[in-house]
């Protein structure tokens, strides 16, 4: 949806404004077996929920026929006459995060949620979104190895909290053939 707003040039004054609001509906599947482990797809690539723009232009009243220095000398006119503040401003929200095809282990859909903070490392000078314990398990989960007795890499076994591949070892992913019918193929389905 986009509502837009204009306004002529009167009085020196020109003014183009509108707002932007953009939704993403997301698809939230649940395993058959484990109905608690949930698959997270937050928004849609590329989507911004909200975005204001502003495109303004303002001539200044100093000059030949204007309030200030209308009657000026044509060498003081050249100088500070005709004169325009012009801006082209855009605010908006960020872009949603699609953090995949996961499955939440260990917390809930609320508890990722608040789990969600900036952390800044000045000393890596790096920013990270969530909270280590929950970058380590995610990494542990997503390290695999066929000939680990775990079936997990060197870094470990994931314990806690994390974000595991949609499909497991107890959750075979596979593709929704209804996804067919409708013409695209990336819709899936988890049968726990």
């Amino acid at each position: 949806m986009e509502i837009e707003f204009r306004r002529n040039m009167s009085r020196g004054l020109f003014l183009r404004t509108s707002y932007s609001l953009a939704r993403a509906w997301e698809w939230q599947r649940f395993g058959l077996q484990q109905p608690d482990q949930k698959r997270i797809n937050t928004g849609v690539e590329g989507s911004i929920t909200h975005a204001l723009k502003l495109y303004a232009i303002w001539e200044l009243p100093i000059g030949k026929g204007r309030k200030l220095l209308g009657s000026a000398h044509p060498v003081v006119d050249a100088i500070l006459g005709g004169w325009q503040l012009a801006t082209i401003s855009r605010v908006q929200s960020g872009r949603m995060l699609d953090f995949g095809n996961v499955r939440l282990v260990g917390m809930s859909r609320k508890e990722f949620q608040k789990a969600f903070k900036l952390r800044f490392d000045d000393a890596g000078k790096a920013i990270y979104m969530l909270p280590q314990d929950i970058i380590d398990n995610t990494n542990r989960a997503f390290s695999v190895s066929a000939t680990s007795p775990t079936g997990y890499s060197s870094l470990g076994v994931p314990t806690g909290r994390y974000l595991a591949p949609g499909n497991g070892p107890n959750c075979i992913e596979m593709v929704d053939p209804t996804s067919y019918i409708q013409g695209t193929t990336t819709s899936t389905a988890q049968f726990g």
